[in-house]
């Protein structure tokens, strides 16, 4: 019971900071999806619930915020989700081959970003999806990717000395 309502809290909180991120980056005149709210919560996920927590919070959130915002647009809700999964996923992989966590998540969301990316490009190309390429400045990607990777990495390391 204590993992349901553990799951559930994840996935309420996420909702909540998505719900609330227009009207935090209205507030605070800054773009506050750069942060990538829906990541955190798939790493937290990762990192204190179970595997279909994280799964589900990556598919979860995107669409909650689609439906509520209709932002982003059905094509990138999608290319969000995909993205998400792909973390989750290469992720957990990644863990069993190599037993180093902080470069289990950066090696997973890299490559779960390039992907992000290429699939992007190729619906821009083909006028699925308006705008930009990159919306998010590279260097606050490269920032969420450290500090992703050092919390899973120093989390691991608390846990490894409490046992």
């Amino acid at each position: 019971m204590k993992v349901i309502y553990k799951e559930l809290s994840l996935i309420i909180a996420g909702m909540v900071i998505v719900y609330f991120v227009p009207i935090i980056s209205y507030k605070l005149s800054f773009p506050f999806y750069y942060f990538e709210p829906m990541r955190w919560f798939v790493m937290l996920a990762i990192a204190h619930s179970l595997k279909r927590s994280a799964y589900s919070i990556a598919i979860i959130l995107p669409i909650f915020s689609f439906l509520i915002a209709n932002h982003p647009s059905l094509a990138k809700t999608v290319l969000l989700s995909g993205d998400l999964l792909l973390n989750t996923f290469l992720f957990f992989y990644l863990i069993k081959i190599i037993s180093n966590k902080f470069f289990a998540m950066c090696i997973s969301i890299t490559v779960s970003k390039i992907a992000y990316y290429l699939l992007k490009l190729i619906s821009i190309e083909l006028s699925i999806i308006d705008g930009g390429l990159i919306s998010t400045p590279l260097h606050y990607q490269a920032a969420i990717v450290i500090l992703l990777s050092a919390y899973v990495y120093f989390l691991d390391k608390v846990k490894m000395i409490k046992n």
